[in-house]
């Protein structure tokens, strides 16, 4: 079996280890290919899947990535190198794939949940701090 190579896309690696998705899933590997771009060592892969429209934020190693509206039947991947901060405002309507591995359920119809993912998975199930917007009505 000889692997195919195909080249590298003409934009820079820069670009999708900052955490941009767009395009990351846009054309279809070859068949048994897995990779996203290459980001360094320690590399973290988060799925976020959506069954229910959702408002979600993403930040990576620190930095914010996304923060919007997701419609149901949305599939997003982010890439971190140490970890993620994950809020959702409705936490049934996620699926949380981190490395490969789904996640167990976050929580109920429109409950607010804030995460930290390593690669040992979930951290801090709950608001760090002296936050407490999910106590907001």
């Amino acid at each position: 079996f000889t692997p195919a190579v195909s080249p590298a896309p003409a934009s820079s690696p820069a670009v999708a280890a900052a955490g941009e998705t767009a395009g990351v899933n846009a054309a279809a590997p070859p068949a048994g290919a897995t990779t996203l771009p290459a980001l360094g060592e320690g590399d973290l892969t988060l799925q976020v899947a959506t069954t229910e429209r959702v408002w979600l934020a993403v930040s990576a190693d620190g930095k914010t990535l996304v923060q919007k509206t997701l419609d149901p039947n949305v599939v997003e991947t982010f890439r971190a190198n140490h970890d993620f901060d994950f809020i959702t405002g409705n936490a049934q309507g996620v699926i949380l794939t981190l490395n490969g591995e789904t996640l167990k359920p976050l929580g109920r119809y429109g409950e607010v949940k804030k995460i930290h993912l390593t690669k040992a998975g979930i951290q801090n199930p709950v608001s760090r701090g002296t936050d407490h917007s999910e106590d907001a009505p």
